[in-house]
């Protein structure tokens, strides 16, 4: 179903065009490894206005777009090499796309392959099957997930909704009285959570420091809900565990970002908190879902919630996950698929009850 689908490494490798960099964080520096060991050059690295100084990266001089296709022209492969939820840098990178051929690479932000070709040959039975777990506006959505993961190409990151919008949804299907939070963050779903008509409790699970102090002040704004704050790391264990603490949303034990400092934080099942009643628990935790989700077991067995977990941490979430919960928890009937606007692919959120 997917072979026509033109792997963008394969493309870049067989272009003439100039390659050329935008951006230099994490991002840049896991997309040039990929393309050192693809033997695919690079000509230029740039930024955005206000971020460009005089710099360096990865041996290349930070310039500025004008510096660059003043230099190289317009006719140029632009690969894309952070992402953004802000509509302002949103507009700044379409300009972009409408000047050059602009590529958003995804590379595994915890682990797993790259999603070239190959890969897709050897998973697409994987993919298909848990492909026909959805609905059908979620097939379409898994169908541009896997185009964009083998393309790179902006136009399949087009289908998109408000995350609220999504839990709405899911409210008027199945009464949400009390939610499980794992990877809170600083409380932005917890607003989302509490915007819901009929949840009473919430249970707002943090490891990292910084981010659980900031959870914490949200969770007092709430009266009218009972909001308890944990701050953990959900897994499948108990044990204490070096963690990379950045108060950023890409903290973890598994250290990705270069400006964090490590810390010795708490790994605890969900099992072990030993709720009585649980409708929905949520699910995003930097590439432990699941070990998470085996945490949880005898909480989902018990108390059978809806559940929303993330699929786009490791390159196999995508079809891994929902084939496991398929096969552990029968009882789920509904799978669907939802994401807000971003970029590049984040936030790929599969709900199933």
């Amino acid at each position: 179903m997917y072979e026509k689908l033109e792997s963008l490494w394969d493309e870049l490798k067989a272009s003439k065009k100039p390659l050329v960099l935008y951006g230099t964080g994490n991002g840049a520096d896991k997309i040039i490894d990929v393309l050192e060991g693809r033997n695919i050059g690079i000509d230029a690295v740039f930024a955005s206005s206000g971020f460009v100084r005089e710099r360096t990266f990865r041996g290349f001089k930070v310039e500025s777009f004008g510096e660059v296709t003043g230099r190289l022209g317009f006719d140029i492969n632009v690969l894309l090499c952070f992402g953004t939820s802000r509509p302002e840098v949103t507009k700044l990178i379409e300009s972009v796309s409408e000047e050059c051929s602009l590529f958003i690479p995804e590379v595994p932000l915890y682990g797993g392959a790259l999603f070239d070709k190959e890969y897709l040959i050897n998973n697409e039975s994987s993919l298909l099957k848990a492909r026909e777990l959805f609905d059908s506006a979620s097939k379409r959505l898994f169908d541009d997930a896997v185009a964009f993961r083998m393309t790179g190409k902006y136009e399949y990151l087009s289908r998109t909704e408000e995350t609220l919008t999504a839990y709405l949804r899911l409210a008027k299907e199945k009464k949400l009285e009390t939610v499980v939070d794992l990877g809170a963050y600083t409380g932005d779903t917890l607003e989302v959570f509490a915007s819901l008509p009929d949840v009473k409790r919430i249970s707002a699970v943090e490891p990292d420091p910084k981010s659980f102090s900031k959870l914490k002040e949200s969770a007092e704004r709430y009266s009218d809900i009972e909001v308890s704050a944990y701050n953990f790391a959900a897994s499948d264990e108990n044990k204490e565990v070096s963690y990379s603490a950045s108060g950023s949303r890409g903290a973890g034990h598994q250290g990705k970002n270069r400006r964090a400092e490590s810390r010795t934080v708490s790994e605890r099942t969900l099992d072990s908190l030993n709720l009585d009643k649980v409708d929905l628990i949520k699910f995003d935790v930097e590439g432990d879902e699941q070990k998470a989700l085996n945490g949880a077991a005898d909480t989902i067995e018990r108390c059978r919630p809806a559940l929303a977990v993330s699929l786009y941490h490791r390159t196999e979430d995508i079809f891994a996950l929902p084939l496991y919960l398929k096969e552990q928890y029968p009882y789920l009937t509904h799978f669907s698929l939802t994401r807000p606007k971003c970029i590049p692919l984040w936030d790929l959120l599969l709900i199933a009850y």
